[in-house]
């Protein structure tokens, strides 16, 4: 049924798929709730909401156990957002502009498939964020996993200033992308990768607690405001044809330094329970080890 403006699915149980295509066919910048306030959406196998430019929403759980795709065609948002969600593996698709965003919270792991974000993606589980599919982001990521790993890869992207932004109170964080990276604030008690094929630019902290960090791009650059700390660790930082900017470093061990160009520091080096190795590639060809 519609409520003002929204078309609402209302307390719904489905044992196959689910199709709402509001497509080019319904009012331009409609919202769809996709678990209206008439009770939980549970479907069996996968969910397919499209819209022509309106908002995807919810105020009621939704349950999804196969492919989550949602795609509102324009600048206007995704925002599944109540703790109580279970989605298997979601594909997600807005335009672009300010308001073209994607938010999605589950209350287990979730999966993301093939994927473009407008705007800024917000993905929060109490599980493992994975990555099945080439996640393109304009803007901004943020991935929290409040009970697992985080896993970015398959060829995705987040192109925006701040960059992404990933944590995990359990396990460990691999960002792995095409292009430029400027990661923002990643922490985990275990192992850390941020790791592109673009110029990998440290401008806030990376900071793993009980395990390693390693950041590798064609050149890192750092500002002053970049730092890397590893509490019983190892750092790995290498530039794989390029400069390296080494950021501020705490470092629990061993920081390994490798640029076949040079080497330069943005600011303090810290190093408490080991040494630094610093290699670069001289013009000849010849290696040289400080």
């Amino acid at each position: 049924g519609a409520w003002g403006n929204v078309v609402t699915v209302n307390n719904v149980s489905v044992s196959g798929d689910m199709i709402v295509n509001m497509g080019t066919a319904a009012s331009a910048n409609q919202a769809l709730s996709v678990a209206g306030p008439g009770g939980n959406t549970t479907i069996a196998g996968n969910l397919t909401a499209v819209t022509n430019n309106g908002a995807i929403g919810q105020t009621s759980t939704i349950t999804v156990g196969g492919t989550t795709s949602l795609n509102t065609g324009g600048n206007s948002p995704i925002t599944l957002n109540l703790t109580t969600n279970n989605f298997a593996s979601v594909q997600l698709r807005t335009g672009t502009g300010t308001s073209a965003n994607a938010t999605i919270v589950d209350t287990n792991g979730i999966d993301l498939g093939a994927s473009t974000i407008g705007n800024n993606l917000s993905i929060s589980a109490s599980g493992n964020i994975t990555t099945s599919g080439t996640v393109a982001v304009t803007g901004n990521a943020t991935l929290a996993a409040t009970g697992g790993n985080v896993t970015f890869a398959n060829g995705s992207s987040v192109a925006g200033t701040t960059g992404i932004a990933a944590s995990s109170t359990s396990g460990n964080v691999s960002i792995s992308t095409v292009g430029n990276l400027t990661p923002d604030a990643i922490s985990a008690p275990g192992r850390i990768q941020a790791i592109t094929t673009g110029v990998l630019t440290i401008n806030n902290t990376i900071s793993s607690t009980g395990a390693w960090v390693e950041a590798s791009g064609a050149s890192i650059n750092s500002t002053s405001t970049g730092a890397i700390t590893t509490t019983v660790g190892n750092s790995f930082l290498t530039a794989t044809s390029g400069s390296l900017v080494v950021p501020a470093m705490t470092v629990g061990l061993t920081a390994d330094l490798s640029s076949p160009t040079g080497i330069t520091q943005a600011t303090g080096l810290v190093i408490t329970g080991g040494n630094v190795t610093a290699t670069f590639t001289r013009p000849s060809g010849k290696m040289s080890k400080v």
